[in-house]
């Protein structure tokens, strides 16, 4: 009845008798900026008197999914009055938005369209609009684009900007960028959409570039990101590249606790290098301190006795001791006569007294012809007979050798001495050589140590090798109060990894006797051969048992496949290789023969596993299958060396044929 009386006092009688001053302004697209335009959501201005006494107040609001995103206050006419208080809405539920509604307030009083909404708030700038941010106008807040901060907005981003491609520890100014303090940079004003990111590479566990930068919204990186490429069958193994993305001054500062920088440069290349993960100094030979800085002077190990006849001196008799300023480890004593076709002796011997990294026999003489020109050095007319005598403790060498040193006693042994402590291979079987045999005076036995790493399994068959690492390998003479030989290996589980840690540990009494895998025995190795030389070699003429490539090779085998049982005996095929490997195994492949028919003809294939004694792998597999092969098959079979060499004889025949 109010609104009806209003309007009937306006048109009737003409409402107050003047036209009505009302607020005047739009703002289609509110965004919460402080400017002109937002003020019409909340009215202190922009009014203005209305044309006509019978114009009423008016405001429209619009709302989008409950926000209020327009607003329109104006006189309005009475002759298009919209009912007040009035909203219309429309939905579509496939549409964002979903909901849009229009709602109007009409007034007949001075500047009483000031209807406002709770639901929206200016903020207190333009947020540095529309290259630093905008308005977040539910809080009143301003949000910020990327590459920029601050409350407006107005504040460029920072990140830190550094790279380090290949991550070695020393103390240097591509290292600081795994750990930032400095080597900051401020995002591109040209490019102000921008986010800070740190790029890790990781190459099989261990962070060894590292990439801080800005970088452009249009080349974003999700946040947390990783991906990883992987080669089973190359090393490095694991490579993988992870990316972290932010927005805040200096968030780029993602660090890894795997490595540790050195207090100094090691003094590199010289001195040494860092090891980043202890964050310790490594120092190179001839160098040592805490910074590799320190020249390491020579370590004399030896004193000999250092003289020679061919000078016109008394060295026969001379026993005065000096250093071996080469670090020589043994000291020599050596003696040459010459004996003419007489066999008389010529002119005085030479003997030669001094220090030597040599050690080839304790006390030996021995026959050689004169190494000089030609014609004296032909045929019998001179010969020279030499005595070498070589010892380990200082001024031993202070008598003449003469192969008598040693007649009454029982000469020492000869060990193998060697330490590999880093797994590098050095003291490795096939790396040794007698210059690392050394004299024993207080040991009966040589002793080897190894130590290594082995995964537990394969997910192939036998004939591929286990994953396996190197710890170390020591190679001594064994105590004193070590009498008795002994040898065993002993494996232990890593707590939450599919591998093994093994120790095995051998002691022996012969020269030398220390030079193949603890634990392991040597096994006969020759490749697999397609023609008869070399089937015949590996067969009839094996070569010699060596220690095998690997100390987790705990087997010898035979392996044999290209022939057949018949009822005239073990023959080869026409047209078919036949071939024999001996070699190394870290599994038993088993004691037994199969067999395959191809194009008619029945071929076996044969194999045998041994670890009792070196060179267990000698004969042939049929040998050692014999029984096995009379129980399944009832088939005769070689079991002896005339066997042997009559199948030889076949196979020659087999192939003439061929």
């Amino acid at each position: 009845m109010d609104w009806i009386l209003k309007i009937f006092l306006v048109v009737g009688f003409g409402y107050q008798g003047y036209a009505l001053t009302c607020y005047f302004c739009e703002d289609t697209n509110f965004d919460g900026e402080s400017d002109v335009n937002e003020t019409c959501f909340k009215p202190e201005a922009s009014t203005s008197k209305c044309s006509s006494t019978s114009d009423y107040c008016r405001t429209k609001l619009t709302i989008t999914d409950g926000n209020v995103t327009a607003v329109n206050r104006s006189c309005g006419s009475i002759s298009t009055v919209v009912p007040p208080d009035m909203c219309t809405v429309s939905i579509d539920t496939m549409q964002n938005p979903t909901v849009k509604s229009e709602c109007y307030f009409s007034c007949l009083e001075d500047k009483c369209n000031n209807v406002t909404s709770d639901s929206l708030k200016k903020c207190s700038s333009s947020c540095n609009y529309p290259n630093g941010g905008s308005c977040d106008y539910i809080s009143g807040m301003c949000a910020c684009n990327s590459g920029y901060t601050g409350e407006h907005c107005d504040i460029t981003l920072t990140c830190y900007s550094c790279r380090d491609s290949n991550f070695d520890g020393e103390s240097d100014v591509n290292e600081n960028c795994f750990t930032p303090e400095t080597s900051t940079s401020t995002c591109s004003s040209t490019s102000p959409s921008a986010y800070c990111r740190t790029k890790l590479t990781i190459t099989d566990g261990i962070v060894n570039a590292i990439h801080r930068s800005c970088e452009s919204i249009s080349t974003v990186v999700p946040s947390n990101r990783c991906s990883v490429s992987i080669d089973t069958t190359g090393n490095p193994t694991v490579k993988s590249e992870c990316h972290f993305s932010c927005l805040e001054d200096k968030c780029n500062n993602v660090t890894t606790d795997s490595l540790r920088t050195c207090s100094s440069s090691c003094n590199y290349p010289n001195g040494g290098s860092c090891d980043y993960i202890s964050g310790m100094c490594v120092c190179y030979s001839g160098y040592t301190g805490e910074h590799c800085n320190i020249t390491q002077t020579l370590t004399i190990k030896r004193r000999c006795v250092q003289c020679t006849s061919a000078s016109g001196m008394n060295c026969e008799d001379f026993n005065q001791a000096e250093d071996c300023l080469n670090g020589e480890s043994f000291c020599a004593s050596t003696r040459t006569t010459l004996i003419d076709s007489f066999d008389k002796t010529v002119g005085n011997s030479m003997v030669t007294k001094g220090c030597t990294d040599d050690f080839i026999v304790a006390d030996q003489c021995f026959f050689t012809d004169i190494f000089t020109d030609s014609p004296i050095n032909n045929g019998g007319l001179y010969k020279e007979y030499t005595c070498v005598s070589i010892c380990d403790t200082d001024g031993c060498n202070n008598f003449s050798a003469d192969g008598q040193k040693y007649t009454n006693k029982t000469a020492p042994l000869q060990c193998f001495v060697c330490s590999d402590l880093t797994g590098s291979g050095q003291c490795n079987p096939g790396k040794l050589s007698d210059k690392k045999r050394t004299v024993c005076p207080n040991s009966k036995l040589c002793k080897s140590t190894v130590t290594y790493l082995v995964s537990s399994k394969t997910d192939v068959s036998y004939y591929t090798e286990p994953s396996y690492t190197l710890r170390s390998v020591i190679r001594e003479c064994a105590l004193a109060e070590e009498t008795i030989p002994q040898s065993n290996c002993t494996p232990g589980e890593i707590k939450g990894l599919s591998l093994k840690k093994v120790n095995c540990v051998e002691t022996c009494d012969v020269d030398g006797c220390n030079d193949k895998w603890p634990g392991r025995k040597k096994c006969i190795q020759c490749p697999p051969d397609g023609n008869f030389e070399g089937f015949s070699k590996c067969l009839l003429t094996p070569p010699t048992a060596t220690a095998c490539s690997y100390p987790y090779q705990k087997y010898c085998t035979i392996q044999d496949m290209g022939m057949t049982n018949t009822s005239e005996g073990l023959v080869g095929i026409p047209g078919y290789p036949t071939r024999i490997l001996r070699g190394c195994s870290a599994i038993n492949i088993t004691n037994k023969c199969t067999n395959q028919t191809i194009r008619g003809n029945q071929i076996d294939y044969c194999n045998w596993t041994c670890d009792d004694t070196d060179g267990c792998n000698a004969g042939f597999t049929r040998q050692f299958t014999r029984q096995l092969t009379q129980q399944t098959s009832g088939v005769a079979v070689i079991h002896s060396s005339l066997d042997v060499i009559m199948l030889a004889i076949l196979v020659i025949g087999v192939i003439g044929v061929m």
